[in-house]
């Protein structure tokens, strides 16, 4: 079971691209008609900052080794580079109309990125000097790109001809392995929790993983004709999360290849990007849909009840959100109960049953937060110890 919430950009028809965590704990996007770069927090609150460039097209984003926000600009033909304050600068890349289209960080410090139509890869340093490298097969259309556990650079070449995952060393060397599925067109990679590559084949419908040595495995999507597209991030359980763009789901896949598909709420959502959030959500991206949303794995929380009142320390992360779908109950009934917290967080609960709440901290680091249940005519005898569940 799976709970997918989900939160509307601000500018109307904005379609959201790319999304990655930034070091202020908020989610970043790029909204490719909006021509902003937003961050929303965990909780859903927005701010756009306006891209200099007009019409540059923003497409994906990733955390810079600098502590700002970096992110490609397609049709500007530009790296771009925020500040969590929203201070922009902008670079232009040397190979005209080149599409620079996917972002990473690499091991030396630079920001690397593939050019869609200029066929190469090509790294940026925090301070706007440039280095470009051709990719090796011709017209390969180079999209996705993450560092990988060897210190290369892993891309992937989405052309239908190319059909490649490709590496390339930090002084430029490349290694291209060629996928089994013909015309399978590659777009995401990450790197997975088993050391491997990952990535999507958006016309070969498979998740696949190779190597650092080139040995490919691929799974074949339950869904047919999903395209799987360029999210694609290692989740907080040890799978591997996908979107699938027109089937409107999210996927995740075992390590050893078994899937799980959940659809988002909003029909035709187009989820695009994904990337793991500080509270162990998958956020994306919903092109189509004008949000962003977030898709979190139930855990359980148990409570004691002693009497009328429980107490109980519950250790959340920062930001946590804790969502139940049910309560579970023994020997127990009740009213209506109510919910506190302390510490200066704030805790939501309706008063009917099911009921869902959510704790906010404002703390930078993992914090205790006592909670304390009053229970209103309630049935349960003063000797009487109860527990219940509740599913976040």
């Amino acid at each position: 079971m799976v709970s997918i919430f989900e939160y509307i950009v601000p500018t109307g028809s904005s379609l959201p691209i790319g999304i990655c965590l930034g070091p202020d704990g908020n989610l970043w996007f790029t909204e490719s008609a909006g021509n902003n770069i937003g961050k929303v927090t965990p909780f859903g609150v927005f701010t756009e900052y306006l891209i200099p460039t007009a019409g540059c097209d923003p497409q994906y984003i990733c955390l810079g080794p600098d502590g700002n926000l970096w992110f490609t600009e397609l049709v500007g033909n530009k790296i771009g580079k925020v500040t969590t304050s929203g201070v922009f600068t902008e670079y232009v890349v040397p190979t005209a109309g080149s599409h620079p289209i996917g972002i990473c960080t690499g091991p030396d410090g630079n920001v690397w990125f593939t050019e869609n139509v200029g066929n190469k890869i090509g790294k940026v340093t925090t301070s706007g000097v440039f280095t470009e490298y051709v990719v090796p097969a011709s017209a390969s259309s180079p999209f996705g790109i993450c560092l990988g556990p060897d210190g290369n650079l892993w891309f992937t070449e989405s052309s239908f001809f190319a059909g490649n995952i490709g590496k390339v060393t930090t002084s430029g060397s490349f290694t291209e392995y060629l996928i089994p599925t013909a015309g399978s067109e590659p777009i995401g990679i990450c790197l997975g929790p088993d050391g491997n590559l990952w990535f999507t084949e958006s016309n070969g419908n498979n998740i696949g993983k190779v190597t650092t040595s080139g040995s490919f495995t691929e799974y074949l999507i339950p869904t047919a004709g999903c395209i799987p597209y360029s999210g694609i991030c290692t989740g907080p359980d040890g799978n591997i999360w996908f979107t699938e763009l027109s089937a409107n789901q999210i996927g995740k896949v075992t390590t050893s290849g078994s899937f799980t598909e959940y659809v988002v709420p909003t029909a035709g959502s187009g989820p695009r990007d994904i990337c793991l959030g500080p509270d162990a959500g998958l956020w994306f991206t919903e092109t189509n849909g004008n949000k962003i949303g977030v898709a979190y794995t139930p855990r359980t929380l148990t409570l004691t009840l002693t009497d009328s009142v429980i107490s109980t320390d519950a250790t959340v992360k920062r930001d946590e959100k804790i969502i139940h779908d049910s309560i579970i109950l023994t020997d127990f009934a009740y009213s209506n109960f109510t919910l506190s917290a302390f510490l200066s967080d704030s805790v939501v609960l309706s008063d009917s049953y099911p009921n869902s709440f959510s704790i906010q901290s404002s703390y930078l680091a993992p914090v205790t937060i006592p909670i304390v249940e009053q229970l209103v005519n309630q049935l349960v005898p003063a000797t009487t110890k109860t527990y219940f569940i509740i599913e976040e």
